[in-house]
């Protein structure tokens, strides 16, 4: 009776909080797109030899947390730590300040509505569950030849034309990522970055970059992409992890992450993600702690804190086969060889600086009735977040928020934290 009273008070304060304490609980969101985006599976991508090639290339990197992306470094949510810390559980520390996370968008929607499954997590455990390990590769990198196989794979070839459309044919490589998932991990459901002829990734913020392509404002200079996603891991029938999207005729798909498989997409226009990795694990408990994950050798994956040497700052360690390992690999389409052969991704167009776009973006806000709250920096970028980037609630979850994260997005002091705080320990 005791838990049944308390899981009722939490849902009626839930509710109140999320309606009127925390005004940026807002569950509207952009209606998926009414064009069915072409997406496209593959299958036996790589004979047994390139698929080894490939395994061993994943070995010989480092991986850290995808929170740690940054390809663009100037920064415009910065903060000096407390105490040695960062106390708004949506800043990272970085050096000795506290610093926006690229991606905010996707931790902000999942931390508000627990992701496709609607998940009850506290914040430790749930901004755990989301930072997988990546490396990222640009530039002269693209051309080794471990990605031969992958760039000029004639079914990526063919399923490219198709959704670049017959006006794009030629392509242009720009990003491959290496990411690895850990048992109870999992991708939130988001858009991919967008590139542009004169802002990117490399002149941008990336939460900036989504606001742009979602406002229509540079719609004549955002550029059609399109990227192969393929599984490396070992295990023939993984438990979970399955790769799900929303073509935009109102429907969703899960698509399983068997090893030599993959898909196509643009997934600029397609949102999707991935389901929890073996939902019945949990990831290592990390918060707000850097990570990186390594192949020791004989088969051992090491998880420790930052870039320590020491055996007592080892997190965790797995097996390949307890690992999801994929590829993702990035094409830009253009519609001659000398577009594609003039355009630098680092390139920043005159109406593309960054104080011209948040300009711009701000004006738009104001059109369409947002205010903007100039106060606080963190405030100030989630503002921009919540207008332009939209993303369903949790579809698969009877209540669609998480509540247990409340302690950590309210107020620490008076009574009704308190209240929440007791609750919260008692059913989360």
């Amino acid at each position: 009776m005791k838990y049944l009273l308390s899981t009722v008070l939490v849902l009626c304060l839930s509710v109140l909080l999320l309606k009127t304490v925390i005004p940026w609980y807002d569950f509207d969101v952009r209606e998926i797109p009414g064009t069915n985006h072409p997406w496209f599976r593959l299958s036996n991508l790589w004979n047994v030899d390139q698929m080894e090639t490939l395994q061993s290339l994943v070995k010989r990197h480092v991986f850290r947390q995808v929170t740690e992306d940054r390809t663009f470094e100037q920064l415009l949510v910065k903060y000096p730590q407390v105490n040695g810390t960062c106390t708004n559980p949506y800043l990272l520390p970085q050096g000795d300040i506290c610093v926006l996370p690229g991606r905010i968008d996707i931790f902000q929607h999942y931390a508000k509505t627990g992701g496709r499954y609607g998940a009850k997590e506290k914040y430790d455990q749930l901004s755990s569950n989301v930072q997988s390990f990546a490396h990222y590769l640009f530039d002269e990198d693209l051309e080794m030849e471990e990605f031969q196989s992958l760039f000029n794979s004639p079914n990526y070839l063919t399923a490219a034309s198709e959704i670049c459309g017959s006006g794009h044919p030629f392509l242009k490589r720009t990003q491959v990522n290496l990411i690895v998932m850990l048992p109870g991990q999992d991708l939130p459901v988001h858009y991919d970055l967008p590139w542009f002829w004169g802002a990117s990734r490399h002149t941008l913020p990336q939460w900036v970059l989504l606001s742009m392509a979602a406002s229509g404002a540079w719609k004549q200079q955002l550029l059609p992409q399109v990227q192969g996603v393929a599984y490396l891991h070992l295990k023939t029938d993984p438990e979970g992890g399955e790769f799900f999207l929303y073509p935009g005729d109102g429907s969703s798909v899960e698509v399983p992450a068997t090893p030599n498989t993959g898909l196509v997409l643009d997934g600029v226009k397609v949102m999707h993600g991935v389901q929890r990795f073996q939902f019945s694990k949990s990831a290592p408990v990390v918060g707000k702690d850097k990570m990186e994950l390594f192949h020791k050798g004989d088969d051992i994956w090491i998880v420790r804190k930052g870039n320590s040497d020491d055996e007592s700052d080892v997190v965790a360690t797995y097996k390949t086969q307890d690992l999801r390992i994929s590829l993702v690999w990035r094409s830009i389409c253009f519609p001659t060889a000398q577009h594609r052969d003039q355009w630098d991704p680092r390139f920043v167009a005159e109406n593309m600086t960054t104080e011209k776009v948040i300009l711009k973006l701000e004006e738009i806000m104001h059109s369409e009735g947002s205010g903007i709250n100039k106060e606080d920096q963190v405030s100030w970028a989630l503002g921009f977040v919540e207008h332009f980037i939209k993303y369903p609630t949790a579809g698969k979850a009877w209540i669609p928020w998480n509540y247990c994260m409340l302690p950590s997005l309210i107020s620490k002091e008076g009574w009704m934290a308190v209240i929440l705080q007791h609750i919260t320990n008692i059913i989360c």
